[in-house]
């Protein structure tokens, strides 16, 4: 997972990014924490997560794109 956080090619994260706390925008290892230069996005599902504009959620994340997958 290190490697695709370090790599300069466009990555895509589900529901959110692998290591980010949803609830409060923590990383749950600091060494977890990417400094990357590629475009960024994730895709929420169902629901927006608070952690993912919050903290460090606000630059782990990315542009942010949103699912309901049809569930009202």
């Amino acid at each position: 997972m290190h490697l695709l956080r370090l790599a300069h090619t466009p990555l895509l994260c589900v529901d959110v990014p692998t290591g980010l706390m949803s609830d409060s925008g923590h990383w749950m290892d600091a060494a977890l924490s990417p400094q990357r230069t590629a475009p960024l996005a994730t895709l929420s599902l169902l629901t927006l997560k608070s952690g993912l504009f919050t903290l460090q959620g606000k630059d782990a994340c990315g542009e942010v794109w949103f699912d309901d997958l049809g569930h009202p």
